[in-house]
């Protein structure tokens, strides 16, 4: 009887397989023939950005990459899916500009993967990709453009939110020879040194600390034979390391006891710590200039630029709030992506305006009633004197984020 209910049930199953086309049995496939780029494309001189395009309801139509002037003008799109629902994003540059790698995303059976693809324009535009696990992103190239870095998904042995750095050669035909360089690191800003001898990057112990937080350690590792050193460590947070034009300094982000985040900067063989600002407000997104003088910031909606040294700040961006006489207003808008442009001349950033309006309210106990008014996400430039104020995307029914400005190439 057992037997003939076993049988009934394979035979079930089968026929529900072949009447719902087998939707639940379907297994991760990323085509490469499904995916289209732009021909004719020259990424000289421009900047490249994720476009998430929306509906009025905030619903995301589709994700994919954008090229455009260093003006906002003569925007195209570089990468898209034939699927809407497969998101095209976090596009980079390599250092010679002719190649540019990025994440395609799918989501099968309410699971996400994601892999890397690359574009290469150096003879004509060809695909490849890069990676076929279901589990890469953050992809960056070494600073001689022959390799690529990038994160691997760990969730083994009790982790839930590590990510390995792993590392392949581009020129390899398929691929295949993929190297674990670091494991364990919870960094999405891993970095080169200039000299391209060094990666820099934030490694986060799998379990939270009595203070309820990560403990993270900055390291600096030789890709060759693998030493490294621990720069900085600590108890509540770090975020976004990188280095200076000429690799000798650090700059990074740490938070304290109460959530507080400011701006550090050490020297590359760990000495010299010193703290570069100490207010209320909460430092991020810190980066140095093309020429090493001058570090730019966000801090609570604004955008500092200031001195190695952390003197000379200067305020050149402040966000001001949405006000309303007749409704309520709550503002959700934060700043992101700052960052330099390769001649040092003007500052990148992306301002993303969250607004809701209070339909409804109760003074006992607090409880209130929220609308979304708009939530959108534009990219802009302004000179490092704070004039100049641009909006490079001005489009009210998208998200333009992680923009990234084409190297400048040195001449012979």
């Amino acid at each position: 009887m057992r037997r003939c209910q076993k049988i009934f049930l394979l035979i079930l199953c089968i026929g529900i397989c072949f009447f719902t086309g087998c939707s639940w049995l379907k297994t991760y496939s990323l085509k490469i023939e499904d995916i289209e780029i732009a021909k004719d494309i020259n990424l000289a001189d421009k900047i490249v950005f994720t476009k998430w395009k929306l509906k009025k309801t905030g619903a995301i139509t589709s994700m994919s990459i954008w090229l455009m002037d260093i003006n906002g003008e003569n925007q195209i799109c570089l990468v898209k899916h034939n699927d809407k629902n497969v998101l095209v994003m976090r596009p980079v540059f390599s250092p010679d500009s002719k190649k540019v790698a990025f994440i395609v995303n799918a989501a099968i059976r309410k699971k996400e993967f994601r892999d890397i693809f690359m574009i290469n324009t150096h003879d004509k535009e060809t695909l490849s990709r890069i990676t076929y696990d279901g589990k890469s992103s953050v992809p960056i190239f070494s600073p001689d453009g022959e390799k690529i870095f990038f994160m691997v998904e760990n969730k083994g042995f009790g982790r839930k939110e590590n990510m390995d750095i792993y590392m392949t050669k581009i020129n390899d035909r398929e691929h295949l020879r993929i190297k674990k360089i670091i494991c364990g690191s919870k960094s999405y800003r891993h970095n080169f040194s200039p000299d391209r001898k060094k990666i820099l990057f934030i490694y986060s112990e799998p379990y939270k600390n009595d203070y309820g937080y990560s403990n993270d350690k900055i390291y600096l590792m030789d890709i060759d034979d693998g030493d490294k050193i621990q720069l900085v460590s600590s108890k509540y947070g770090l975020r976004s390391p990188s280095f200076s034009s000429n690799g000798q300094r650090i700059i990074f982000s740490m938070m304290d006891k109460n959530k507080e985040s400011d701006i550090y900067l050490i020297n590359s063989d760990g000495t010299n710590l010193v703290r570069l600002t100490s207010t209320s407000e909460n430092e991020y997104s810190s980066s140095f200039s093309p020429n090493g003088t001058k570090i730019v910031f966000e801090a609570d909606k604004k955008i500092y630029i200031m001195s190695m040294d952390g003197k000379n700040k200067k305020l050149i961006f402040e966000y001001q709030k949405k006000k309303d006489s007749k409704v309520s207003i709550i503002d959700y808008s934060y700043i992101d992506s700052v960052a330099f442009s390769p001649d040092g001349e003007k500052i990148i950033f992306v301002l993303k305006e969250n607004i809701f309006k209070v339909v409804s309210s109760t003074s006992k106990d607090r409880q209130f009633e929220a609308k979304e008014e708009y939530d959108y996400a534009n990219i802009y430039t302004i000179g490092v004197d704070g004039n100049s104020l641009t909006n490079l995307t001005n489009d009210k029914f998208s998200h333009n984020e992680s923009p990234r400005w084409c190297p400048v190439q040195e001449s012979d």
